[in-house]
């Protein structure tokens, strides 16, 4: 209503009723509305000009619209993906740098504490030419032997609970391309060492048991609470030792238990709706493979029942054949009998018109008259004559 009241004294401001020549307000108003739609219909309908410009080259090849420095501007597509290939080009270098126990990723056995005992320099003859020399090469490379495994130990422990030490140790950063050189120099003298000294391929079980038997060499000797050699190893420790091995192992056995559930239930979750598929084939392919044991069952019958209804009809086909001839002999026979019985009954009547006919001649008393059907009458005496 406000907004109503606001238009029409605006309107009234501009146009007098005096000038309207009306006095309804409510017709003014909806005058007025009519004339500026009528107005507004008559302004030409906007047009949208695009141009599609692609981007200006210059002689040397590079673009000039956008960017700085004449450069095409990445949107956050390019960004998100040249900043994921930089990360994955990085996680892959670090990846190559790192040890080769480390880069196997567990195929490789390792252990489960830092034996610094075995990475000493030896004592050797320092007399000799270059002693000194070779000496001190070697303190150096068991050196970095010992920074390479603390740091694998403290990122890349083998186990959760695996001993670690204290700090990381400070290790050099060398290029990649320097330590692929060191890998290729070191290949080539392991390939000329094992020529020269013929050594041989180990078989993979032999490995594994000289890996246990070095194993076993060291126990851990819970009152000095370091790893010691097996045979030093004083006798009350040595029940603790298995103790301690076998919480290990249960421990160990128990992760597994973990991580092998929670594999299977991520596994349950990605494989739902094959796994539901898979019973329904399963259920499916159940049903028809019993209604086609039912019709092997029903066909094998059938075909047993056809065999034998096959024999029976052979059989009785013989029976019907030996039958049928019996009696065909027989009737056969029967008809040479009608046969014969027959000439002998008109041989009788012809030998019987015969002997009447000679006694008709003689002028004889008896009359004997032969019928149609071979009875005989003598003297008013009806008989039949026996065949």
């Amino acid at each position: 209503l406000r907004l109503r009241s606001m238009f029409r004294d605006d309107v009234q401001s501009i146009h007098p009723q005096s000038e309207m020549g009306t006095e309804n307000p409510e017709a003014d108003e909806a005058m007025l509305r009519l004339q500026v739609r009528t107005s507004l219909a008559n302004l030409p309908k906007p047009q949208n000009e695009i141009e599609i410009a692609p981007p200006e080259v210059d002689e040397n090849g590079d673009t000039t619209m956008g960017g700085v420095g004449g450069e095409i501007e990445e949107d956050a597509e390019d960004i998100a993906k040249r900043k994921e290939e930089e990360e994955k080009a990085r996680l892959e270098m670090e990846r190559r740098k790192r040890s080769k126990v480390v880069q196997a990723g567990g195929v490789l056995p390792r252990l489960l504490f830092v034996n610094t005992l075995v990475l000493t320099p030896t004592e050797g003859d320092k007399t000799g030419k270059g002693a000194e020399e070779l000496q001190a090469a070697e303190a150096e490379v068991l050196d970095e032997m010992k920074k390479l495994i603390f740091r694998d130990a403290i990122e890349f422990p083998p186990t959760r609970d695996a001993p670690r030490p204290p700090e990381t140790p400070e290790v050099e950063d060398i290029s990649l391309e320097a330590l692929e050189r060191a890998a290729a120099e070191l290949d080539a003298e392991t390939e000329f060492l094992q020529q020269q000294m013929q050594h041989v391929d180990v078989a993979e079980e032999k490995v594994m048991k000289a890996w246990q038997e070095s194993l076993d060499a060291f126990a851990y000797a819970p009152s000095q609470k370091r790893f010691i050699p097996a045979h030093q190893l004083p006798r009350g420790d040595r029940v603790e030792t298995v103790r301690r091995q076998l919480d290990e192992l249960r421990d160990q056995l128990l992760r597994d238990s973990e991580r092998r559930t929670k594999l299977e239930q991520r596994l349950g979750v990605k494989t739902h709706g094959y796994m539901k598929r898979s019973r329904t084939a399963l259920k499916s392919t159940e049903e028809h493979f019993k209604a086609l044991q039912d019709e092997e069952m029903k066909y094998f019958s059938y075909a047993y029942l056809h065999e034998i209804e096959r024999m029976a009809v052979q059989r009785r086909l013989d029976e019907e054949r030996v039958r049928a001839e019996k009696t065909s002999d027989s009737h056969a026979q029967l008809q040479a009998l009608f046969a014969r019985l027959k000439n002998d009954k008109r041989d009788l009547l012809d030998a019987l018109q015969h002997a009447n006919a000679i006694e008709d001649e003689e002028g004889g008393v008896q009359v004997v008259r032969v019928n149609g059907h071979g009875d005989h009458q003598m003297n008013g005496v009806s008989s039949v004559d026996s065949d």
